[in-house]
């Protein structure tokens, strides 16, 4: 998989210096590991956020703490959000884009405390 995305979303220092071979591993498109990776849809109405999607496991992947989770889901979200904004389409897609963007967010959001915080009990 190349690192090819699109002009202006917000993409991490690390994830445009790091190698095609290093992101492989990383990059699932949307949705966590396992079978549930099949249930998540990689597009919001035709619109295709794998980019977005891939952008956040980078950064939820290298982060440290919560406190950088947490800004991993943000960047996810603006990124989902610039995409819509930019997508040519009739004001209703867009704004039922923009809808479903947020219920995107606050699902990442409620996974990742969830995984943090399974991965600090574990660690106790």
């Amino acid at each position: 998989m190349g690192l090819n995305f699109e002009k202006d979303l917000l993409i991490p220092e690390s994830l445009l210096k790091a190698h095609n071979s290093d992101t492989g591993t990383v990059f699932n498109k949307c949705g966590p590991d396992g079978f549930i990776n099949k249930l998540v849809p990689n597009h919001l109405l035709g619109l295709d956020i794998s980019e977005s999607c891939n952008i956040h496991d980078w950064t939820f992947v290298n982060s440290k703490n919560q406190k950088d989770h947490q800004e991993s889901d943000k960047v996810f979200l603006k990124n989902m959000k610039y995409q819509i904004k930019n997508k040519k389409s009739n004001l209703v897609i867009k704004y039922i884009r923009y809808s479903f963007s947020y219920i995107y967010f606050w699902s990442v959001r409620i996974y990742s405390t969830l995984k943090t915080e399974t991965k600090n009990n574990e660690n106790s």
